[in-house]
């Protein structure tokens, strides 16, 4: 952004050269990244980084940090204008639509005004910062914003037909900007609308209906607070990032709206004449000060200085904060404008760059050196690792972040947490499931046939019951994913071959699938998700893609994904793998069909299968399922492989027909269950 150094010079009695200004910020604020020379003006190129827009995008903000930084009185000037007796409420109405997308609405209007040339130190000032003059009325809105950070619009108030509405467009409704072009919007798109039409794109840009030309005698000035994701999702769909959108899309202080508003309409009233009505029509109100307590002792351990109390509340004042010195405490209140001051440690880094990063001296730490072994969850996690990589899926890397799409899967499973500052609408959210961010890596590589990927990273969700501490929102995770285009291969069957040779490599035998929760059904197919269970407690879920959340994500073919509680399963583990001697005696094969209802479960079946084979009963596989108009309503068909060996000698085909027949009665004692 462009910041005029004789703009700033008009807020102190003296300043130093351009080249030192720029130093000073460089070192404690901003990154100046040029000083140019423009006629009679020097202007800064500085690199205001979204978290500061708020407060530091407009002279004002940059002047205050100079004040802070060199210790000078900033003058801000105390503008004034005259009220006619006329009340504006009578004569302007607002119907706010949509509250989330605008939560402060704010209009001020005038009559008589005369629109004309600004006067050149105007002219000069909007030049400086790379923006060119209009007229008097438009220019004075620039100014404000380029000076105050709020962006102001100004319409005819002659051409507006009826109230002021701010709605979400309709669709395809159709959009001419000021300059003429024309844009097609969205049902999402938040709008400034009359009774006839679309007035200005909210937040982005003013239409051409409502323009101010030389004939324009009566404004209405328009001062508003818009949802930030709002105008951020708009103005990259239509490809629009005015100064307005580079401002309103991180989110400013909402406090602004009627102060700015006042400053237009002295400067109109100074520039271009008119009358000010009396009052300001105004639907939100202004929000407090945060209160944030800051301790002298953990600032100084941060630090790695050593500042007294009295030196950090000087530090605060200089900044403009309040500060009250409370027994074990500072009690700093913190303007609304800076909307990036959250927590203590953001004022102790407002500490460490006003006292100067480059005075705190660099300490040799004290090291005791020492071999440093892995610890036993360190050494699992590479065994699990080695172990996946071995089945044949390979290892991926994601954001911990995640959009609306993950959190909609994430429903009834805890609260999301939601960031403060998100780089991304995208990536609002810390993501509260791996299994969103393996969806995400399907859709990006649709056009591969096939893919086996896992990960292994960090969750975050808060429970019912779990407390506001860090360490209580996370957990370790392990998910595995399987796509597929080939429409003859299960996934479902995939992966639950994948998690049963996984748990067995750690010697987890008493692993087994149990009928999962109904919630997860949003995610997965009807009749193929199930727990993973040892000993009991849930481990993890398996579950192939429902249709839907294919839809939603741009997944093509087939896809199934396992996600697990790495300290579980590291729990779970077996301190020893226990190994058995392969059989040297031949195996005996059987197959077995059977006909059961729709909502049948595979893994009750096997469950029945292998509590009644007994110890010669070695493997159980399904092998076909079959759902088809040859069948019997509401039925459908598996076919089992049974594996029968004995450790100490070559089975007899009776010994096993004795074994299946048992199996079969056993089978069929369900009486909705037909063996074939």
């Amino acid at each position: 952004m462009k910041f005029s150094y004789n703009w700033l010079k008009d807020y102190f009695s003296s300043l130093p050269p351009p080249q030192k200004v720029a130093e000073l910020l460089l070192m404690h604020s901003f990154e100046v990244e040029g000083v140019e020379k423009k006629g009679r003006d020097t202007v800064f190129s500085i690199d205001i980084l979204p978290n500061r827009i708020a407060d530091a995008s407009g002279h004002r903000g940059v002047a205050g940090e100079l004040s802070a930084i060199l210790q000078k009185p900033c003058k801000i000037p105390k503008r004034s204008f005259k009220e006619i007796s006329e009340p504006v409420a009578g004569l302007i109405r607002v119907d706010v639509k949509d509250k989330q997308g605008c939560p402060r609405y704010a209009a001020r209007m005038m009559r008589d005004i005369h629109v004309g040339p600004a006067p050149a130190w105007l002219k000069e000032r909007l030049l400086a910062c790379g923006i060119n003059s209009i007229n008097s009325v438009v220019d004075i809105a620039n100014y404000v914003m380029l000076d105050m950070v709020q962006p102001l619009h100004v319409f005819d108030a002659d051409k507006i037909a009826g109230s002021i509405i701010v709605r979400r467009a309709k669709e395809s409704e159709q959009f001419i900007t000021l300059d003429g072009e024309t844009y097609t919007l969205d049902a999402h798109d938040l709008v400034i609308a009359d009774n006839e039409g679309i007035l200005a794109l909210a937040g982005i840009k003013g239409g051409k209906r409502a323009e101010i030309d030389e004939n324009t005698k009566n404004i209405i000035i328009e001062s508003a607070n818009f949802d930030p994701e709002s105008i951020e999702l708009t103005a990259k769909r239509v490809n629009l990032l005015t100064d307005a959108a580079v401002r309103f899309r991180v989110g400013i202080d909402p406090n602004l709206t009627v102060r700015a508003g006042n400053e237009a309409v002295s400067l109109i009233q100074e520039i271009a004449g008119g009358k000010i009505l009396r009052g300001a029509v105004d639907t939100g109100k202004n929000i407090p000060e945060r209160i944030i307590g800051v301790r002298a002792q953990k600032a100084n351990s941060v630090l790695g200085i050593i500042l007294t109390e009295k030196e950090m509340i000087s530090i605060f004042k200089r900044l403009g904060f309040g500060v009250t010195k409370q027994k074990k405490y500072m009690k700093v209140r913190v303007p609304s404008v800076r909307v990036d001051l959250r927590v203590e440690e953001d004022l102790i880094e407002e500490l460490a760059r006003m006292y100067g990063l480059a005075n705190i001296k660099p300490i040799s730490p004290h090291i005791t050196f020492g071999e440093a072994g892995d610890t036993l969850r360190e050494k699992f996690r590479e065994r699990a690792r080695d172990r996946i990589a071995a089945l044949g899926y390979s290892e991926i890397y994601s954001y911990a972040f995640a959009g609306e799409r993950e959190k909609e899967l994430a429903k009834g499973q805890g609260e999301v947490l939601a960031l403060l500052n998100p780089l991304r609408p995208d990536m609002k959210y810390l993501r509260p499931h791996l299994t969103g961010s393996l969806l995400s890596a399907f859709e990006k590589n649709r056009q591969q046939d096939g893919m086996r990927v896992f990960e292994m990273g960090n969750i975050f969700l808060r429970s019912a019951n779990s407390i506001r501490d860090t360490a209580e929102l996370e957990e370790e995770h392990i998910a595995l994913g399987f796509l597929t285009k080939d429409l003859r291969i299960s996934p479902f069957f995939e992966l639950k071959g994948i998690v049963s040779a996984l748990f067995e490599s750690f010697g987890i035998d008493d692993m087994y699938f149990d009928v999962a929760d109904a919630g997860l059904s949003r995610l997965f197919h009807p009749f193929r998700y199930a727990h993973i269970k040892t000993d009991g407690k849930t481990i993890g879920i398996l579950g192939e893609l429902h249709p839907r959340v294919r839809d939603t994500f741009g997944i093509r073919g087939a896809g199934g994904v396992v996600e697990l509680s790495f300290t579980k399963l590291f729990e779970a583990a077996s301190a020893e793998i226990r190994y058995k001697e392969v059989s040297k005696y031949p195996s005996v094969m059987r197959d077995i069909a059977l006909l059961v209802p729709l909502d049948t479960r595979v893994a009750e079946v096997e469950d029945i299968i292998e509590n009644t084979g007994g110890p010669l009963l070695a493997d159980t596989d399904l092998i076909d399922l079959y759902e088809g108009a040859e069948l019997p309503d509401g039925k459908k068909n598996f076919a089992f492989r049974l594996v029968f060996q004995a450790p100490d000698r070559t089975l007899k085909d009776k010994e096993v027909n004795v074994i299946v027949e048992k199996i079969t009665k056993t089978l069929e004692t369900n009486l909705e269950w037909e063996v074939r």
